[in-house]
């Protein structure tokens, strides 16, 4: 007899797909019949051949498998088996004929449960909460698997200082081929000089607190002969039930030697900025002076309290360097200023009261943190007009 049947939806719950295996009809009608009073979430398929079962795992989604032990062509610890290689999904044991032998090869088969039949009805309650436990156990795991595998951050739990969990992101980190690599060794096992003041402190940190989040800078040691500047945060959590540590890491070395060059960069441009013959300034996009030599600020008579080079505001400067964005649109002309003029119409703050000729070039550039910004070289022409 093979029976393929379904509930209808009772209530507004999610409707958990259960698959029961068993070669006793009268068993698989009596589950049935029970889980559909006590629990109409529940959609309950009753199978009576293994092999049958094996066939409707394969081509159906189930929450669920409960197997009877006993039964022809195959047992419920070897269907359990064939399941497991088919789809990661819950099974629970469900059998009037065991035993501790038989309980332990199921739980290494990989069943989630093992329950004794029993003639009080009272034990199908027993049996829907350890299906209910069973998915939602599945459930959070596979919540874990999405959100740990998808991370671009190396991620680490460890339980009692090992390594119990790493995902794929950690493999690149720690230069290794797979994970098994590291499962099983101390976090600590790959940095170097762990013995440390920071290593210790992030120990400590970690023993007192809760679930703060402790971040922290470590030295990786990864294959071959490489170190690597880890970025980090540690912080205590429960993994699947057990007090652990959750690591998330990332690699910063790139990223400190760019900041390096970068400060190398900036320190050569404050060389040029003060030894040069010309007034340079770098403004953003508001035309706050970011960063301006003294020249530049002689030139147009600026104090070193000023902030706005409004100038570039000037209808017919705004027309020169309007929409030009590329560093390479460097624009070049000659202005004739007033700067008494210039000062009554709001364009510039500046103590000069002469007229002056003034070289400018004005080339758009991209500033770190405020996106499109000027640098202005300015140079005064000889022979300028004197008031």
């Amino acid at each position: 007899m093979n029976q393929l049947s379904s509930t209808s939806l009772k209530h507004n719950n999610v409707i958990l797909r259960i698959l029961h295996v068993d070669d006793d009809a009268t068993q698989l009608d009596m589950l049935k019949l029970f889980i559909d009073r006590l629990d109409g979430s529940m959609d309950v398929v009753s199978c009576v051949d293994p092999v049958e079962a094996i066939k409707l795992v394969a081509n159906n989604g189930f929450d669920c498998v409960i197997s009877d032990y006993v039964m022809p062509e195959m047992n419920g610890v070897e269907l359990v088996k064939h399941v497991k290689e088919l789809k990661d999904i819950p099974c629970i044991l469900y059998t009037g004929q065991g035993s501790e032998e038989v309980a332990q090869l199921a739980f290494q088969a990989g069943v989630d449960d093992y329950i004794r039949k029993e003639i009080e009805p009272s034990h199908y309650d027993v049996l829907i909460n350890s299906i209910r436990h069973a998915v939602d156990k599945h459930r959070a795991e596979e919540i874990y698997r999405v959100v740990f595998e998808s991370n671009p951050e190396a991620i680490l739990v460890t339980i009692d200082e090992i390594i119990e969990y790493s995902n794929l992101a950690s493999i690149a980190l720690f230069g290794v081929e797979n994970r098994q690599e590291l499962m099983g060794h101390r976090f600590t096992d790959f940095l170097v000089d762990t013995e440390s003041d920071e290593v210790s402190w992030i120990s400590l940190q970690r023993i007192v607190s809760d679930n703060r989040v402790i971040p922290f800078e470590l030295i990786l040691s990864a294959p071959p002969n490489q170190l690597k500047l880890v970025e980090g945060t540690v912080q205590n959590m429960y993994f699947f039930g057990k007090p652990a540590q959750f690591y998330f890491l990332r690699d910063i070395t790139e990223r400190r030697e760019m900041e390096r060059g970068l400060m190398h960069t900036q320190h050569q441009f404050d060389r040029i900025l003060n030894h040069s013959l010309i007034g340079i300034a770098l403004l953003d996009k508001e035309l706050i002076i970011e960063r301006s030599n003294a020249l530049f600020l002689k030139i147009f008579g600026l104090n070193s309290n000023s902030n706005r080079f409004i100038l570039l505001d000037e209808p017919s400067f705004n027309t020169k360097i309007n929409g030009r964005l590329l560093p390479s649109d460097s624009v070049h002309f000659d202005v004739e200023l007033d700067f008494q003029e210039m000062k009554k119409l709001g364009y510039i703050d500046t103590t000069r009261r002469d007229k002056s000729r003034i070289e400018l070039i004005v080339s758009p550039v991209s500033l770190e943190k405020n996106g499109i910004g000027y640098l202005v070289q300015a140079r005064e022409s000889v022979g300028s007009l004197k008031s």
